[in-house]
């Protein structure tokens, strides 16, 4: 897989009257941008800063956006990789705050925000289910009611429990979903994904080794197993990857783990990382941090139509 020709799409919601009306201002190349994204299957907002050069006084005043504005939707979109063709949405979310200074000879913009931040922050829901209704159908049901603040329902794993008796929630969505999944609830792009240690969603990569960008080798620590690679944008949060290290195969002993397994196999990505630059005028290094348990055996794939 060759990875040359980095390349991005910044979309920013400025001048707000509300979520549905918001003029959006777009940046790309050959203004220089660096990007420090972590996404995660945590119950908590991913996060993402990105810092913009150069751009014209005009622009820089209405991305400027005040920390304590609380009230006002900002959202963001994120997309980058390789070439001219169509990018992979790498981060979306809502601004927290955006200012901007001059550094020398340049001025820079920063830009802080959230993904799903304003449903973790805002979202509220009445709902009653009757007895006998599936978990999976209350999360499910709960989960739709999350457009209302920017987040589509994603991958829901397979919750069987059934209720006994009529159950009636109040409160913040995300908490209710996590209290319902055994906080396994999660937003990653924009999606709200529960899913349990040994459940995935799709993904957009299924192998990596050294043809798609493996750098050095893969560390085991305790239960958790970390390598770096050439920026990839196409990877998911909780998706599924093959992984195929040179240095970790069955037959090199420092490999394995100390049941004589090999770190070669199946996993389900945790966390994510990126960060890097790209730009038309300096030399940057952009790369990809993954995070995978170590020990989960079979792993089961959720669409998001499941």
């Amino acid at each position: 897989m060759y990875k040359f020709g980095r390349n991005y799409e910044l979309s920013i919601g400025v001048d707000v009257v509300d979520r549905s009306a918001t003029n959006t201002i777009t940046i790309a190349l050959p203004f220089t941008i660096e990007f420090d994204i972590t996404r995660n299957v945590l119950t908590s907002a991913n996060v993402c800063q990105i810092k913009i050069f150069n751009l014209n006084e005009k622009t820089r005043n209405k991305i400027r956006f005040n920390f304590f504005n609380t009230g006002e939707y900002r959202p963001i979109i994120l997309k980058a990789g390789y070439g001219s063709g169509v990018l992979p949405v790498i981060f979306t979310g809502n601004i927290s705050q955006a200012w901007s200074v001059r550094d020398g000879v340049n001025f820079v913009t920063t830009i802080e925000c959230y993904d799903g931040g304003w449903a973790f922050a805002t979202s509220k829901a009445r709902a009653q289910f009757e007895a006998g209704t599936i978990t999976k159908q209350q999360i499910e049901s709960l989960a739709e009611t999350m457009s209302q603040y920017n987040v589509s329902k994603g991958a829901i794993g397979d919750y069987p429990n059934v209720s006994t008796r009529a159950a009636s929630y109040s409160g913040n969505t995300m908490e209710i979903i996590n209290q319902l999944s055994g906080n396994g609830a999660y937003i990653d792009n924009g999606s709200v994904h529960c899913l349990g240690n040994s459940e995935c969603t799709e993904g957009g990569i299924a192998l990596i080794d050294a043809s798609s960008g493996l750098l050095g080798t893969p560390v085991l620590e305790r239960t958790l197993l970390t390598f770096d690679m050439l920026f990839e944008p196409g990877v998911i949060v909780g998706q599924k990857i093959k992984l195929e290290s040179l240095t970790n195969s069955s037959v090199n002993s420092s490999s394995m783990d100390s049941s004589g397994k090999t770190i070669n196999g199946d996993y389900k990505v945790i966390s994510i990382k990126h960060r890097g630059t790209i730009s038309s005028s300096i030399c940057g290094d952009a790369v990809t941090s993954l995070g995978m348990f170590f020990g989960t055996s079979e792993l089961t794939v959720f669409g998001q139509n499941e």
